[in-house]
């Protein structure tokens, strides 16, 4: 039997066998839900409202969301690595969950948040050509734009 409260399916479909709330604790509370949408974006309801949701919160990291994670993820950053990683080599280059994957190791990796800068616009561009692909007519892409 399927556990829809501790366990939902649209959260631990993904081919890495990792549920989603593994990797999405790891980034605090934008970037975790950037993740928590991204993963679930084809599982569950809308695909195209959880992609507006995960740019709406990509949008809003700021070097304190990177400080965040960096604390979050001190007393594990090799095991965070290691989790991150099991993901991203199941997901292909360039969708937005990848960039929000590659986001996050930075941040935890570097210890540094210039990697938002880095990273937070891919995410977005990639979520903005989603969209542009799932409903062509009605799309129009919003320009990353800094906090």
């Amino acid at each position: 039997m399927t556990d829809l409260i501790n366990h939902p399916p649209h959260y631990t479909q993904h081919p890495s066998g990792i549920e989603s709330i593994k990797i999405a604790q790891m980034g605090g509370f934008n970037l975790g839900n950037a993740i928590k949408y991204l993963y679930r974006h084809e599982h569950k309801g809308d695909p195209i409202s959880d992609l507006k949701k995960a740019r709406f919160y990509l949008q809003r990291l700021t070097e304190l969301d990177a400080i965040q994670i960096e604390l979050i993820n001190s007393h594990d950053t090799q095991g965070a690595i290691n989790q991150i990683q099991e993901v991203l080599k199941h997901e292909p280059a360039n969708t937005p969950l990848h960039h929000a994957l590659r986001l996050l190791q930075t941040i935890i990796f570097s210890a540094g948040s210039p990697s938002i800068q880095i990273h937070g616009p891919k995410a977005v561009q990639a979520i903005n050509q989603k969209l542009t692909d799932l409903e062509p007519e009605t799309h129009t892409p919003k320009i990353y734009e800094e906090q």
